[in-house]
């Protein structure tokens, strides 16, 4: 048996490919595909909640606001990104 060491976001995507896989076969088979579902199973009890990463989204008032009303709204770029102006 091989143990391996995997960061947060290589946890994530394991058992993500997993889950993927296991709906995969559920959908084109009609049947639940046993051994997949164990291993599911036990990839999800193993996880620990410290190594699950959750983006930390930062939310600009105004482009909640601009989007919940359906309207553009000016967009902050960095000084160095900005087209010269016009004279």
């Amino acid at each position: 048996m091989s143990q391996l060491t995997l960061t947060p976001e290589e946890t994530v995507l394991v058992l993500n490919a997993v889950r993927a896989k296991h709906a995969q076969t559920l959908s084109a088979y009609g049947f639940d595909d046993l051994e997949l579902a164990a291993l599911l199973d036990k990839i999800q009890t193993q996880l620990t909640l410290a190594s699950v990463v959750k983006p930390e989204v930062v939310e600009e008032p105004a482009a909640v606001a601009a989007f919940m009303d359906d309207v553009p709204h000016e967009q902050v770029t960095h000084e160095e990104d900005q087209a010269p102006a016009e004279e």
